[in-house]
């Protein structure tokens, strides 16, 4: 191609006549003596490729191209949630992007937009790579992918040893949780115990 977004890999081909010596000048500092060369362009810009030529009496020509290397747009956003605890999640989208025309997004639970900022929802726990795709007005194209994290609510489950116990003895609390990281347990007479299953005594009658 003689145009395109960067890095840009370019094949030239030797098409003169007569040609017994060459050398090509892609204007980026590089080289070749090659009839055939492909280079690549790392660099945005404009470059002057140069094609050199003789043949084996001396006599000499050349041809010149110019190659455009277009710029990358830059995806970028940022988002904002309800609580993330707390499943349906309403996520907004702040798009931030630069150097871009059209946007396509995918948030990983099957919805995808081509806004430029959207909201979604999220319906169920889980982590999500949502993604934004931004496209240049010269078709260049960029991607950012964030994942974004709903928790599972944990839920308070758990079984005793027994209901009715005599004053002084001991009853087995034992945690079935699901979803938990911690687990504090308050006694119903003032006493804090921290542990997934605890014995307690309970020293005076009551309930």
């Amino acid at each position: 191609p003689m145009a395109g977004c960067v890095p840009l890999s370019v094949n030239f081909s030797q098409v003169g006549t007569h040609v017994s010596f060459q050398s090509w000048n892609f204007g980026d500092g590089n080289l070749s003596a090659l009839a055939n060369p492909q280079h690549t362009f790392t660099q945005v810009g404009s470059y002057t490729v140069g094609h050199f030529v003789e043949n084996i009496n001396g006599c000499r020509d050349s041809s010149f191209q110019i190659i455009t290397v277009y710029p990358l747009p830059v995806a970028n956003f940022s988002l904002t949630s309800t609580d993330p605890c707390f499943a349906p999640v309403t996520v907004n989208t702040n798009n931030i992007s630069t150097g871009s025309i059209n946007f396509q997004w995918d948030f990983g639970n099957g919805i995808t937009s081509n806004l430029t900022n959207e909201t979604v929802v999220f319906a169920n726990p889980g982590t999500y790579n949502v993604s934004l795709t931004a496209t240049s007005i010269h078709g260049c194209t960029n991607t950012l992918v964030v994942p974004f994290t709903v928790y599972p609510r944990p839920v308070a489950v758990f079984t005793v040893s027994s209901q009715t116990i005599c004053e002084g003895q001991s009853v087995i609390f034992s945690s079935q949780s699901t979803f938990a990281d911690s687990l504090v347990w308050d006694m119903g007479d003032g006493t804090i115990l921290i542990g997934n299953s605890v014995v307690y005594t309970y020293p005076t009658a009551g309930n």
